[in-house]
């Protein structure tokens, strides 16, 4: 039998609250971030996520690869079509056990080549996602054929005799998960999260080395309360190129005053009324902290980090998203990267 509470909260993890922008008022003299987008406007990056889990003294961590196409489809005076196009993806897993490896590559086989369009305003921020419904039947395929499989693979202790009634009222369970999970709010947080950190601060203009902060309320992708958060962020200019601008931000859920969205999305998930006094009693928190390298005179992001720290009760989970130009020859490379090359060279 699968773990309702503790599925729940893995995938809770992949979820995104709306990350919060707005311009700010800066004294003089300021620098900004200019419009990197243009009809046609084509990026390609190699892209890395890696994800380690930790529960109690167990331990997983993974990574895939792959080459990202970041296109400006459509440009007008109302805004831009942004298309994300992943191709070449690999799956690893590098700590932990390996049996769902091969299922995960499948996965990231089977959209090998799928584009995820998003909506820009003029300024070149994200406005929405456009072609989730298109997406979301493709995924929740995908999706229960997985569950499926690992079900199979859980099953197999199972004595035979009970093990169709246990694969029945998983499945069933399951359905209902993923139906919800794939609906257009939740799957547009999931699938969009770091498009929108990657287009979420274009055209600040803001004095440097100053920390500007803002206090929201973040949407839950399943209704009901939001969450309560900070958001801070800054820009400085790089001290060895001045043609490069560093730009980092830090948003964090308020732990206590958003418990009851917590609560409301588990429940919302299972489509079940879970007792709030046993959610209560879990710690959470969720953090994002992000870095991007920009070409002052362009705006181009030639590096982008993005990385969420979640903890629920004893779970806590770290998933990093990096992104690196691969034209242009900037010449920058992640610091961690460069000492693990320094340390085989020696």
């Amino acid at each position: 039998m699968i773990p309702r509470r503790a599925f729940a909260a893995a995938l809770l993890c992949a979820l995104f609250c709306m990350p919060a922008f707005a311009e700010e008022d800066a004294a003089a003299p300021t620098v900004q971030w200019v419009m990197p987008w243009k009809a046609g406007t084509t990026l390609v990056y190699a892209a890395e996520d890696t994800t380690t889990e930790v529960k109690g003294d167990q331990r997983t961590r993974s990574r895939s690869t792959a080459t990202t196409e970041v296109r400006i489809t459509e440009a007008s005076e109302e805004g831009f079509v942004q298309s994300w196009t992943g191709t070449g993806g690999r799956f690893q897993v590098l700590e932990g056990d390996r049996a769902a490896e091969a299922l995960m590559q499948q996965f990231a086989s089977a959209f090998d080549g799928a584009a995820l369009e998003d909506r820009l305003d003029a300024a070149g921020n994200y406005a929405g996602a456009r072609n989730i419904a298109e997406l979301a039947p493709r995924l929740r395929t995908a999706v229960l054929a997985g569950a499926q499989a690992g079900l199979d693979q859980q099953l197999a202790k199972v004595d035979a005799g009970a093990r169709d009634a246990a694969r029945a009222e998983a499945m069933q369970r399951m359905q209902g998960i993923v139906d919800r999970m794939t609906a257009p709010a939740a799957l547009e947080a999931i699938l969009t999260r770091n498009v929108q950190w990657y287009n979420g601060f274009v055209g600040i203009d803001i004095e440097p080395d100053q920390a500007y902060e803002l206090h929201t309320e973040l949407p839950n992708p399943f209704g009901g309360p939001t969450f309560p958060a900070t958001l801070t962020f800054s820009l400085s200019i790089s001290p060895e190129d001045s043609e490069d601008l560093f730009v980092s931000f830090d948003q964090r859920i308020d732990p206590e005053k958003g418990k009851p969205a917590v609560i409301a999305a588990t429940r919302a998930l299972l489509g079940e009324d879970l007792p709030a006094d046993e959610l209560q009693a879990l710690a959470f928190s969720m953090v994002d902290e992000g870095l991007f390298v920009v070409d002052r005179a362009t705006g181009t992001i030639e590096m982008f980090e993005a990385m969420r720290t979640t903890k629920f009760g004893d779970r806590e989970k770290v998933e990093r998203h990096r992104l690196h130009l691969t034209s242009g020859g900037h010449g920058h490379a992640w610091r961690d990267e460069q000492q693990a090359e320094a340390a085989v060279a020696e």
